[in-house]
């Protein structure tokens, strides 16, 4: 069921939520708008965090 409430349409059918949930889980994290190589990305967080990891480990 949808009504529209300022514009917008309104769902309170759970099944048609859920389904949409999924499907925006499936896309990922990463949005078509990021220009950068996500594995690029997380090799230089796994760099950053190691970095921080030693960081505390020597003290």
């Amino acid at each position: 069921m949808t009504t529209k409430t300022n514009g917008q349409p309104f769902l309170s059918d759970v099944t048609e939520l859920r389904r949409r949930a999924r499907e925006e889980i499936e896309k990922g994290a990463i949005t078509e708008d990021y220009a950068l190589d996500p594995k690029q990305a997380i090799e230089l967080l796994q760099i950053a965090l190691a970095t921080e990891i030693v960081c505390v480990l020597r003290y």
